[in-house]
Formats: structure tokens, C-alpha cells, sequence
């Protein structure tokens, strides 16, 4: 089969086939009986693949999704292009041949499909471009082969599970961090009630768990509010150290501390306007995401500061990412963590860039540990 030049690629091939080559492909494969009608009979995105992934047929459901008219325009395009994947044009070679491509579930069950001539399903989570604002879309995709005509192809379907994923990924930290604060408030309830503690001391042990249970509800709420885009921040007067001190100190109040320590570096007031619960709900995840990175006995350090028009929050500690970590760090799905994780990170960015106006970013090596940063306007009406 005559492709057009090799190029570069960290993945899956990123030869295409050419002008020609295509058009033969899609005649071949318009010629199969009811292929279009099967196609079109799915209420999921679907299309039929060459071997080069470049799109040859496609159905009804992915021009609605694109407010095409006619499929001209998505032929010879492979899916993430067609779509609108953030990382699709991140090489030469298109979709499929960047790092980011390496962990993606479509490119994965496409190649993994093309290589055992079975059928494979992954889920994956991709960035769409939507200009200054990407949108985070949840996607079940299934590759199957199939010989039509001469021409061995890979027929696509694509489902948004987004609102399944949604649903799971809140109720299990819901339920996770509920459970582990619950757990928390009952052992120290176990030990005033065998006369291991003492009630003047740990009275406020009690209220900050108390605040801490009410607290993983609204997070909750809020989260789901901000996804719907119905969140609106309330700003006031605040003094940047004080909310990160309060942070600090609920924290504390938490088992996954145990341990390990916060030391806030610097002292002065700062002071800002903005919205106090949902700055205190990213600190929060910022130095909750330090502390469960690192093991027992660990120091992780933290501090604000006053930087021009903007005030600098950051967070480090001294373990380094995964690569592959490091890729997807604020994607909702994502965590290193396991079960009852993920949304910490993917929370940060989207309270602290949607909604309070400001740029959240990492820097990460394995001799300098992670140093998350959260910068803001220093009036968020005004800026």
C-alpha cells in the first residue's frame, strides 16, 4: 500500500494513506451492502478505520456532533482530529503520535484491535478543545476488525459515559472521605468514653472534625455545581495566610496526616478578595495531594505570597511524579491513588481557573520533588 512519508511519532504509526489510496478505500467500502445504514443504526459515535486510523466512513451521530452536513470534511482524519482532542496536533503525525497518546484508551484499543484482529474496549478521558476553556469528555471506545472488500478496516463506536463516570468518581471520594472522617470522630468518641482522653483536649478535636464532616458534603455539592457550571463565587475581603493557616489546621484534624507535617513558610498578612470557600476548598486538595504522596515522617512545606497584581499559593513536596503521572495529573478520572481518588487535582483546576481566575500548574523532577502553584488575581472582581 503506497503512504506518504514517515514521521515522527512516540506511539502508533504516523504514516497516512495517500489522496488516492484513501478514495479507493472509502469507493471499497461504500460497495459493502447496508454498511452506511449499520453504521448510522447506532446512537454512539461510529466509523469505519483504514489501517493507517484515518477515518474512511462515518455515521450520522458524529456529523451531528460536529455540525457537519456532509462527511468530506472528517474523511482522512483520524478520530482525536476529528474531535477536537487537545493533544491531536501535538506532532506532525497527528493523533495517535504523541506522548499523551501513549496512555489513551482510543489510540490503545485501535492499535491493540489492528494487532490481534479482535475486538477491544478501553474508556479514556479526553480533552476537547472548546478555545480558552478545554472540556473534559469521558468516552467508552470499542475497535473491532473487519474485512471489507479488500480492505482491512477497524470499525469505531465511541460512547460518552461521562455522567457514569461523573456519578462513580464523586460518590466513591464522597464516600471515601465521609467514611475516614467518620472513622476519625469515632475513634476519638471510643477513647473519651474509655478514659484514654481527656475532653478539654481534644473538645476541639471534635468541633474540627465536626466542620470537616460538613465539609466533605459541600465539597461535594460544590463540585457537581461547578461541573453543571452553576457555582458562582461570593467575594469578600480575606487575608491569603489566614485561609491557608485554617487549612492547615483542618488538615491536621485528618487521619492521612498521621505522621507527617505541614510546615508554612513566611508570616504577614496577605490580602485579597476573593471567594473564601472555594480557595479554601483547593488549598485544601493542594496540600491533602502533598501529604498523601509522600510516606510517614515526611515534611512538606507550603507557604503564600503577594507577587504584583497576582498572590502565589504553592505547595511542595519531596517525592517526583511518573511520567505517566505527570501527563494526566488533572484529569477528573485520573489518580495514582487508587479507589476513592481523582478528583482532587481535576477539582483544583477547574474551581481554581473557572472560577476564581487563576492559573494552577505543577513542576515536577525527581531531584526537586512536586511544587504545586495556584496563582490569583488579587481582586477577583477586579481582575
Amino acid at each position: 500500500m503506497e503512504k506518504s512519508m514517515t514521521e515522527k511519532t512516540m506511539f502508533a504509526p504516523a504514516e497516512r494513506a495517500t489522496t488516492e489510496r484513501l478514495a479507493e478505500e472509502r469507493r471499497t467500502v461504500l460497495e459493502q451492502p447496508n454498511v452506511l445504514e449499520m453504521l448510522d443504526a447506532s446512537p454512539n459515535i461510529a466509523g469505519v478505520l483504514n489501517p493507517e486510523r484515518q477515518f474512511i466512513l462515518v455515521n450520522q451521530a458524529l456529523l451531528e456532533l460536529l455540525g457537519l452536513s456532509v462527511a468530506d470534511e472528517v474523511i482522512g482524519e483520524r478520530p482525536g482530529e476529528a474531535i477536537g482532542c487537545v493533544h491531536a496536533h501535538d506532532l506532525e503525525g497527528g493523533c495517535g503520535t504523541s506522548e499523551c497518546c501513549r496512555y489513551c484508551g482510543a489510540v490503545q484499543a485501535i492499535v491493540q484491535s489492528q494487532k490481534t484482529r479482535a475486538p477491544a474496549t478501553r474508556d479514556c478521558e479526553l480533552m476537547l478543545d472548546a478555545g480558552d476553556d478545554p472540556v473534559a469528555v469521558d468516552l467508552r471506545v470499542t475497535a473491532s476488525p473487519a474485512t471489507l472488500g479488500d480492505t482491512d478496516c477497524t470499525v469505531l463506536t465511541i460512547a460518552d459515559v461521562g455522567a457514569e463516570k461523573r456519578r462513580q468518581a464523586l460518590e466513591q471520594v464522597f464516600f471515601h472521605d465521609v467514611i475516614n472522617t467518620a472513622t476519625t470522630l469515632y475513634m476519638v468518641l471510643d477513647g473519651l468514653e474509655e478514659g484514654e482522653l481527656d475532653i478539654d483536649e481534644e473538645l476541639p478535636v471534635l468541633k474540627s472534625l465536626g466542620v470537616a464532616l460538613i465539609d466533605d458534603v459541600m465539597a461535594q455539592r460544590d463540585l457537581a455545581a461547578a461541573e453543571r457550571g452553576e457555582l458562582h463565587p461570593r467575594v469578600e475581603d480575606l487575608d491569603g495566610r489566614e485561609v491557608l493557616q485554617t487549612v492547615v489546621s483542618q488538615l491536621k484534624g485528618r487521619h492521612i496526616t498521621e505522621g507527617r507535617s505541614v510546615q508554612l513558610e513566611g508570616d504577614g498578612s496577605v490580602p485579597m478578595r476573593s471567594d473564601r470557600r472555594l480557595l479554601r476548598r483547593l488549598l485544601f486538595n493542594m496540600l491533602k495531594n502533598a501529604v498523601e504522596a509522600v510516606p510517614p515522617g515526611t515534611t512538606i512545606r507550603a507557604g503564600v505570597e503577594a507577587d504584583g497584581g497576582e498572590v502565589r499559593f504553592w505547595a511542595w513536596n519531596p517525592t517526583g511524579m511518573a511520567r505517566g503521572a505527570e501527563l494526566h495529573v488533572f484529569e477528573r478520572s485520573f489518580s495514582t491513588k487508587g479507589e476513592g481518588h481523582g478528583l482532587g487535582t481535576y477539582s483544583m483546576k477547574l474551581l481554581g481557573e473557572r472560577y476564581l481566575k487563576g492559573k494552577v500548574s505543577f513542576e515536577t523532577s525527581e531531584d526537586a520533588g512536586t511544587t504545586f502553584e495556584a496563582r490569583f488575581p488579587r481582586d477577583l472582581q477586579g481582575g
